[in-house]
This record gives C-alpha cells, structure tokens and sequence, in this order.
C-alpha cells in the first residue's frame, strides 16, 4: 500500500518506484539501503503503522551477522562471534585435545593406479535412532548456516554429512565429532570485502538479424 515492490528476480528483495530506498526481508529483519534520510523515514513510518520495530542506524547486525564497515579502509567484514560457541553449548559437545586441522579426513588419491577406482560400499555399521538422526540434522542446519556466511571450507563436510543422512549409520557420528571439533578449534572465522582494481568489460554482438 505504500509502494514497496519485490523484485522479480530477487525473493525478498523489496524497491520503491519512485525513492531512492531498498530492503532485503528475511524474517523479521530488514537490511536497508538509503540515499536520502526522508527515504528511510517514509520506510520506516509504513513498517510503524503494522509492527514495533528497532533500529540500528550503524547497520552492525543483520540475520545473526556481526558486520564490521571501516569507512577509512574502505572494508567491510562479516563474523559471528560466539556462534561456535553457542553451537558447542547446545549440542554438549566439548572441545577434543587433538588439533583437528580439517573438517574431513582427507583421502589421498591414488595417482596412476591401474584399474577403476570404486566408490567405497555402503556402510554395514549400525542405523542411527530416530533421536539421534534428529540431532544429526539440527547439527547440520546449524553447521550449515555458519558455512554458507562465513567459513565456506566447512561446506563440503556439511554436504557430505547431509547426504548420509539418506542411509544414516553411526560412521556419521565420527564425521559429526570431527566437523565440529575443527569448528572448535577454529572460530572466529571472518569474510572481507575490499574494493578490487579489476575492472569488469563486456563486448556484445548485435549484428545478428
């Protein structure tokens, strides 16, 4: 009624026809870009008439994310402090005295091996319950949330537990145990974003009909 549109090809991506304002929507928060201050207010005054709401004009937390702008750098860094942690005081686990420097075992390949390389057999060890099958899931949202804003070297590991879900066996488990034990030991992951020289050209051929 006040004139937002979603984007058509962006979910929850929501723009004004005729101000200078975006916004992203996930849940119950907003992430919102403003050129002019009566731009912001006429957001904010249309949210006000359906729902109190909050506002952190220094944009420092969005969707569980820690985001850190240094003007003077020119940089912008994404973490989630204490989400390790948190994760850790959840699901009981403790930090193992081992150093864990992967998220998963690593399989040397078999270079110049002679004859098909097959694809390990299914595992013959005992079905997880249903209890822990759910455990096994929350770990892996938890896990993968984490992975997919911050610490992407987790993804394959991630993926890997997920996918033995289909059939899960307590080898998951031992996955399990390793993926966040090398999340223990490795937290306070952070993303930055600088701005780069690379300049980006296109060349296009409209000759044709």
């Amino acid at each position: 009624s006040h004139g937002y549109v979603e984007a058509p090809a962006t979910p929850s991506l929501f723009t004004h026809p005729t101000r200078d304002v975006a916004f992203t929507l996930v849940v119950d928060d907003f992430g919102v870009k403003y050129a002019r201050k009566e731009d912001l207010d006429h957001l904010v005054s249309a949210i006000s008439e359906l729902y109190e709401l909050t506002i952190d004009r220094q944009g420092r937390k969005y969707v569980g994310l820690t985001i850190d702008h240094d003007v003077a750098q020119s940089t912008i860094r994404i973490s989630m402090p204490n989400y390790v942690a948190q994760m850790l005081k959840r699901f009981a686990f403790t930090v193992p005295k081992r150093r864990i420097d992967t998220p998963i075992a690593y399989a040397p390949p078999e270079y110049g091996r002679r004859g098909p390389q097959w694809t390990d057999p299914p595992s013959q060890a005992p079905a997880l319950s249903t209890e822990q099958v759910s455990r096994v899931r929350q770990i892996v949202g938890v896990a993968l949330y984490y992975a997919r804003s911050i610490d992407p070297l987790l993804l394959l590991a991630v993926n890997r537990i997920a996918t033995g879900l289909a059939a899960p066996t307590t080898t998951l488990l031992r996955s399990i145990d390793r993926l966040v034990g090398y999340m223990a030991q490795h937290q306070g992951a952070v993303v930055t974003f600088r701005p780069s020289a690379m300049k980006l050209m296109a060349h296009t051929d409209a000759s044709f009909c």
